[in-house]
């Protein structure tokens, strides 16, 4: 604003062009300041990183792996138990976390991504030596896919 407010001065205006000069000076020197020390100032005050979002989200792990693990704390099946230990390291990791969203990693997401390549590795060798054909090929290459989408959202 300033610099077009000295630029619309009339050209016959009286020191126009020093005006110009203060307004490009004062706009550049601003920024230029404001510029170069805002990063210090901000590490210096040692501000926390402020994340209602994420601070929600820890919230909702933490309620609904509580729902899920109420909903099947009766389940006397193996399926049951497993589950409620999935769910048991939901709620601990999401209550431990202090930042990000808590979202559980399991122990054994990189062991699954590394069956799923070998898996997709082995399927392309299928193909390529003619042992499979192709509607064989992206069937099977589907269900990868799927399980491979699976295993990412996991995370």
């Amino acid at each position: 604003m300033t610099i077009a407010t000295a630029l619309a001065l009339p050209a016959d205006f009286p020191e126009r062009g020093m005006l110009l000069f203060c307004a490009f000076t004062v706009t550049l020197g601003t920024l230029v300041i404001q510029g170069l020390t805002l990063r210090p100032l901000v590490m210096a005050l040692h501000l926390e990183e402020v994340d209602p979002v994420a601070r929600e989200i820890r919230q909702a792990r933490i309620a609904t792996a509580e729902a899920g693990f109420t909903a099947v704390k009766d389940d006397a099946t193996a399926g049951g138990a497993v589950l409620r230990e999935e769910l048991a390291f939901e709620r601990r990791v999401a209550q431990e976390a202090t930042e990000g969203d808590g979202r559980p990693t399991p122990p054994e997401k990189a062991l699954r991504a590394k069956a799923l390549a070998a898996r997709r590795a082995r399927l392309l060798d299928l193909r390529r030596d003619g042992t499979i054909g192709d509607d064989a090929f992206h069937l099977v290459e589907e269900e990868l896919d799927l399980a491979d989408l699976a295993t990412a959202t996991r995370t």
